[in-house]
């Protein structure tokens, strides 16, 4: 399980790596088109290494189930990172469509 807990680390670096960057992409689209669609595209591949990472821990997760049921507090410590990959994937996705707008 220190897998998990690890990939579970770097999805989070992924993720908020992803948020600063939409945000630079917002803020520079007017000032400096360039930088905003470079920062942008790092957000985009970002949000792209979030998922791969957030797909291989569901799947270390599952491989695990058929061996032995996790304890409750793992299932619980994985449901709030899971909460947390979902709602700071969304709100970056939401940033890239404002940038795009």
């Amino acid at each position: 399980m220190k897998s998990i807990k690890r990939m579970a680390d770097q999805m989070r670096e992924e993720l908020d790596g992803a948020k600063e960057y939409a945000i630079l992409a917002t803020e520079l689209k007017s000032e400096s088109p360039s930088a905003a669609q470079m920062y942008a595209k790092m957000a985009q591949d970002e949000l792209g290494h979030a998922n791969l990472i957030h797909a291989e821990a569901v799947k270390e997760i599952e491989k695990q189930q058929v061996i032995k049921e996790p304890p409750e507090i793992m299932k619980e410590l994985w449901s709030i990172e899971h909460r947390y990959f979902m709602e700071h994937a969304a709100a970056t996705k939401a940033m890239l469509e404002l940038y795009a707008k």
